[in-house]
């Protein structure tokens, strides 16, 4: 799969910020753009754990399938009754999509380093 022009530009424009040590990056793209596949390849990327918040349910688990698709990996889900960001063996997953509300939830059952990067879908909804 390849990344639109405009995506491509996107993400060229994310990592230039990071190579400047800024790690707080904010992309804005209209609906239907592909946000979701720019946060995907974001993800398939990182050098380490990713994490990717949305403010619904079927945000959440539109993430979770078009990460999986895009990245061709398992993708944890922490939300409602969904626990898989802890797996039997004690690992962590590389990629895990949660509710906003369930993370919030849970927040003292996560260690501080668990994650090198926090992806929030829709992060309007955030403040």
């Amino acid at each position: 799969m390849q990344l639109r022009p405009y995506q491509q530009e996107a993400l060229e424009a994310v990592r230039d910020a990071y190579r400047k040590k800024h790690r707080r990056v904010l992309v804005v793209m209209p609906t239907g753009t592909g946000k979701t596949v720019l946060f995907a390849e974001i993800s398939r990327l990182a050098k380490g754990p990713v994490l990717v918040l949305a403010h619904r349910q079927e945000l959440v688990q539109q993430a979770r399938d078009k990460i999986a698709h895009w990245c061709d990996d398992v993708v944890a889900v922490e939300m409602a009754d969904r626990r898989e960001l802890t797996r039997p063996n004690g690992q962590r997953p590389k990629i895990a999509v949660a509710s906003i509300q369930t993370l919030g939830r849970r927040l003292q059952e996560i260690p501080r380093d668990a994650f090198r990067m926090v992806i929030i879908d829709e992060a309007h909804h955030s403040t």
